[in-house]
């Protein structure tokens, strides 16, 4: 028997539509929208956040080709009038310059440098709030120029997508009492237990999914304290279609402001390769747990959309949209803009591109 000792996981949220089966190329960081650093003449709200954080490993492919349209209603870095603006934010907004850069891990030892340029709005009468419409202009990698247009794009789509594998959150329906995916674990509160699933190199939540019904199921089911490897791996064996060649004990907890989750059980490893792991923990602090990785801004989403014709991605934080020449990219700011703030970046999207 083997001791797989867990560490401390300091996760966060957004919750997504859907766990992605997509890949990576080799080495891109998906910080690379995200560590945009803007500057603006027209000011900016920033909003508070409690810190947490996550530790993960992706693994990395080719993305794939898509159909492009570049016909859009606004010319990169023609930036739509502050009426217009206002009209989809509901105040009165003051329009100002943007521009800046931002520099990200990148390609094995080279970092990737790029630059935009675009427009901020501040929300002057009405929601506190304000909103940034960007293009990517170019990048560059190692000091030499990098990819631009729908290449750029599919960098950055397949960073985030990855991103979200690794960092997500989001509800999952039809297991135990409440479930949520936290990156690669489905975490489920059964009664008064928490049940943490895990299947390693598994890009979706069908294997995990398929455990954690079949540990579920049995008589009895995990209890705090009570996942006996031995009774459990025949459940994990069945569940995942392949034997169980060892065990060992796990650990681990979650940590998400100051909700504090921990778990301990079995780990298995098994014949075609794949390790799983089944534990439990004391739901006492779930409700608690659950609204701070909500709140929190350190996990990554991924929704694909298509916009028109366009192909876009929302991570939570910003939209992004291959408009041919140079991503456009839409972050908004300021809890009085609502909650539903992706619509809302949906919405000034469409306005910038007519659709």
């Amino acid at each position: 028997m083997r001791t797989a000792t867990g560490h401390r996981h300091l996760d966060s949220p957004h919750p997504a539509t859907g766990w992605r089966r997509h890949r990576v190329v080799a080495g891109f960081v998906a910080s690379l929208a995200l560590g945009l650093a803007a500057c603006s003449s027209g000011g900016g709200g920033d909003d508070a956040a409690d810190r947490s954080s996550t530790t993960s490993t992706t693994t990395r492919a080719t993305p794939t080709t898509k159909t492009r349209t570049t016909t859009v209603a606004t010319e990169p870095g023609e930036c739509p009038s502050e009426d217009a603006v206002a009209g989809v934010v509901g105040g009165t907004v003051d329009r100002g310059t943007s521009f800046g850069g931002g520099v990200s891990g990148g390609f094995g030892e080279e970092a990737i440098s790029t630059s935009r340029t675009g427009c901020s709005y501040d929300v002057v009468e009405g929601p506190d709030g304000s909103v940034t419409i960007v293009w990517i202009t170019e990048s560059t990698i190692g000091g030499k120029p990098g990819p631009t247009g729908s290449a750029l794009f599919d960098l950055l789509a397949e960073g985030s997508t990855a991103d979200s594998l690794d960092n997500g959150f989001e509800a999952v329906e039809g297991v135990g009492d409440q479930a949520y995916r936290s990156g690669r674990k489905l975490m489920v509160r059964s009664g008064s237990t928490v049940v943490v699933a895990e299947v390693e190199d598994e890009d979706d939540l069908l294997a995990v999914s398929a455990l954690m019904k079949a540990a579920l199921a049995a008589d009895p089911p995990p209890a705090v304290d009570a996942v006996p490897c031995d009774r459990f791996s025949p459940v994990v064996a069945d569940a995942l279609d392949s034997e169980v060649t060892d065990t060992g004990q796990t650990m681990g907890s979650s940590l998400a402001n100051d909700a504090d989750l921990s778990w301990q059980g079995c780990s298995f490893d098994l014949a075609d390769g794949r390790s799983a792991s089944l534990a439990t923990g004391s739901a006492e602090n779930w409700d608690a747990w659950i609204t701070a990785k909500a709140d929190s801004p350190f996990s990554t989403i991924h929704t694909d959309l298509t916009i028109g014709e366009h192909p876009a991605f929302d991570d939570g934080q910003q939209l992004v949209v291959d408009t041919g020449d140079q991503p456009l990219i839409i972050e908004t700011s300021g809890d009085d803009l609502g909650p539903d703030q992706a619509t809302l970046r949906l919405d000034l999207a469409r306005l910038v591109l007519g659709a």
